[in-house]
């Protein structure tokens, strides 16, 4: 439950109050997505002996899915925080 409190200057303290409610079907749905687009990490994390048939378990799924975003997150930073570029000179024509 989220609880949010505003007070403006000059005015009354304004309240109010949000529930959330995730069910079965939701947290199943996130782990079938997971499953598809970590089919590969899961495979050769937990089966690298290519065993027919193999189903990954929710836990499974769920530490791929949190290694997947550790990992996208680690390369974003690496490819993106980079020195700032600088401003060439200006050109004088003489």
């Amino acid at each position: 439950m989220a609880t949010l409190t505003i007070s403006l200057s000059g005015s009354a303290v304004v309240n109010g109050s949000k529930s959330y409610t995730v069910s079965d079907v939701d947290i199943q749905s996130l782990l079938n997505w997971a499953a598809s687009v970590y089919a590969v990490q899961l495979a050769a994390q937990f089966n690298p002996s290519n065993t027919p048939g193999f189903v990954p378990t929710n836990a499974q799924i769920l530490l791929a899915w949190v290694q997947g975003f550790i990992d996208s997150t680690k390369a974003s930073v690496q490819r993106f925080q980079t020195a700032a570029p600088t401003v060439p000179p200006p050109i004088v024509i003489i």
